[in-house]
């Protein structure tokens, strides 16, 4: 029969790994974020160049044809990105539509439309950081129901053992979410932060009242062999 010691003894080893890799996700979380602030400038600067070009199609009623590739380019490739980062790192799709659009406009006469289109779009060949992968955090914060730790049980009414083994089981769940959604960084620091309470106050209380970790059990008055 798994004891409640045993069980924390797991619990305490997976923190042990888990704690430098969800500091090491964190660190290449924060860099990806900055860079999606790159990402989105490089969107802004694209569709203003764009909407000036659309405007200049709206004077030459002759271009209809042009006007309708780039109705679509805009509406389909850059108003519905939600994420335009995570577009360019799958796909390089957008990248090749809108250098195709500035060559045919160029044709057309709009050279400096053109070349400012172009100018824009050159940010977009350099090597962006992509998110962080999220497999190896996954593999060492398990659910811990699946992980073979049931809820800590005790007879001892003064035990807080099984509640913060709840609030454990419950921080973990919670981590997992943040990964797995792929939040921002401060939605997954908050969530690491909580788990990482969450263990300390469960590893506190088992050092304080647990005798085989050193501490001393609720009513215990030095009598080992009972």
């Amino acid at each position: 029969m798994t004891t409640n010691l045993s069980k924390f003894e797991t619990i305490e080893k997976d923190m042990q790994r888990a704690v430098p890799l969800m500091i090491k996700y964190l660190d290449a979380l924060e860099e990806y974020n900055d860079v999606r602030l790159e990402y989105r400038r490089e969107h802004r600067k694209i569709k203003k160049e764009l909407a000036n070009i659309s405007q200049l199609l709206d004077e030459n009623n002759e271009k209809t044809a042009i006007k309708r590739e780039f109705n679509t380019l805009f509406t389909e490739r850059y108003e519905q990105f939600a994420d335009y980062a995570l577009n360019r790192e799958g796909k390089n799709d957008i990248y090749r539509k809108t250098k195709g659009f500035a060559e045919k406009i160029k044709k057309l006469g709009y050279e400096n439309e053109s070349e400012r289109l172009k100018q824009a779009l050159s940010d977009m060949t350099k090597e962006k950081k992509k998110r962080p992968s999220t497999k190896r955090l996954l593999n060492v914060l398990k659910p811990v129901k699946s992980n073979r730790l049931d809820y800590f049980e005790s007879g001892n009414y003064n035990s807080h053992s099984y509640s913060l083994n709840v609030a454990y089981s419950d921080a973990i769940a919670y981590a997992r979410r943040a990964i797995l959604e792929e939040r921002g960084y401060q939605g997954t620091y908050n969530a690491f932060s909580d788990l990482i309470q969450a263990y300390d106050e469960l590893a506190n209380y088992m050092y304080d009242r647990f005798y085989q970790l050193g501490g001393t059990p609720y009513n215990y008055h030095g009598h080992e062999n009972r």
